[in-house]
């Protein structure tokens, strides 16, 4: 979250999803100017962080079909 902070992105909170370990990040309001370069600066810092420490990031709802499937029985 120290990276968010520093490069200037409000973040809003931090929850866990579905899945493990899958979680939601939702930003701040912001005005509708400095919305699209937020966000886009946002994806762009979390993939690097992610990379740099050997882990896969995605912004897709449900990246592997096969995790968080439940038991119907």
């Amino acid at each position: 979250m120290g990276c968010l902070r520093r490069g200037g992105i409000p973040l809003e909170s931090v929850n866990s999803e579905y899945d493990t370990p899958q979680f939601e990040f939702t930003l701040r309001y912001s005005d509708a100017l400095r919305r699209p370069t937020t966000r886009s600066f946002s994806k762009v810092l979390a993939r690097e962080v992610a990379n740099s420490l050997g882990l896969m990031l995605t912004f897709m709802g449900k990246p592997l079909s096969d995790r968080g499937v439940q038991d119907s029985t």
